[in-house]
């Protein structure tokens, strides 16, 4: 289920609360980084599998189609996709 907000509305909530700043303290501003019209259309006609990442102010960001939005440190490990188990 999709709220009113939008997904960019959502990015910017997640990545400030993980900072510890308010939204409208975090720079760059997010337009700066992706387009959050793009983003809101390519994932509301997307299916649950598809993921969109991209790096937002020392964040990892991945959006979900779902609508789901997790933010990680950058210094976190990456899974390597071509590593097998």
């Amino acid at each position: 289920m999709m709220d009113n907000e939008g997904l960019a509305y959502r990015v910017i909530e997640a990545v400030a609360q993980k900072s510890g700043k308010s939204p409208e303290s975090l720079s760059p501003p997010l337009y700066d980084v992706i387009d959050p019209d793009a983003l809101d259309a390519l994932m509301a006609h997307s299916s649950e599998d598809v993921r969109v990442s991209f790096k937002y102010n020392g964040y990892n960001v991945q959006v979900s189609g779902d609508g789901t939005v997790s933010v990680t440190s950058s210094d976190a490990m990456e899974p390597d996709p071509t590593a097998s188990e």
